[in-house]
């Protein structure tokens, strides 16, 4: 097992396909087996039918959200839309990446391996943006997920499921309260981090 955790190397292979007060992995009993001889897992991230705040659908929130900025400033809610869009890939999801290996492999770097025998599906349900206008009107970024590690052959052959619930943004310094992408990358790497964690105390 330790053999395991010392030598996995989480593989960063991103598809984007277009979610907390206590935070917590909850435990689906499984059996871990197939990981214990792996170094490499695909990792995948979905946010396909992802809620935001109090819209039930990505959808809504992202035209209600273009539509008040191009009010405003005629273009700039289709530049904030490309913005939601690609801060995935360039924060959200090397933050998580970065969460989990500083539990599972900490002098390890990432490799780009697609080939690897098991895939890690990071499926996304539900993102609270949060905000901050001071230090009394405030709300942290929250995020839920389900962690799905399947066959990479076979993405319908689900071998270990696990549910992160209320993830919450950490602690960020002032210059960078004020932008959602850095709250919501906070909570990527807090997940990552508890996914670590958990994995470690489970395997």
């Amino acid at each position: 097992m330790k053999r395991f955790f010392q030598s996995l190397i989480v593989s960063l292979f991103f598809i984007t396909v277009f979610q907390l007060e206590a935070q917590s992995i909850k435990f689906v009993p499984n059996n871990w087996h197939f990981l214990r001889a792996e170094t490499h897992v695909q990792l995948i991230f979905d946010y396909d039918s992802m809620s935001v705040g109090v819209y039930p659908s990505e959808r809504e929130y992202t035209n209600r959200k273009v539509e008040t900025y191009n009010t405003v400033t005629s273009g700039s809610g289709d530049d904030w839309l490309k913005q939601w869009i690609t801060d995935r890939p360039l924060y959200y999801q090397p933050a998580f990446v970065s969460g989990l290996n500083a539990q599972i492999m900490p002098l390890a770097g990432i490799v780009d391996d697609s080939t690897a025998a098991y895939t890690l599906i990071v499926k996304t349900i539900y993102t609270q943006p949060g905000y901050y206008a001071s230090a009394l009107f405030r709300q942290r970024a929250s995020i839920n997920l389900v962690f799905l590690f399947v066959d990479s052959r076979d993405h319908t052959c689900v071998l270990a499921t696990l549910y992160a619930h209320k993830i919450k943004s950490g602690y960020l310094p002032f210059s960078k309260r004020f932008d959602f992408e850095h709250r919501i990358s906070s909570a990527y790497a807090a997940a990552g981090n508890q996914l670590g964690l958990y994995l470690a105390g489970k395997l």
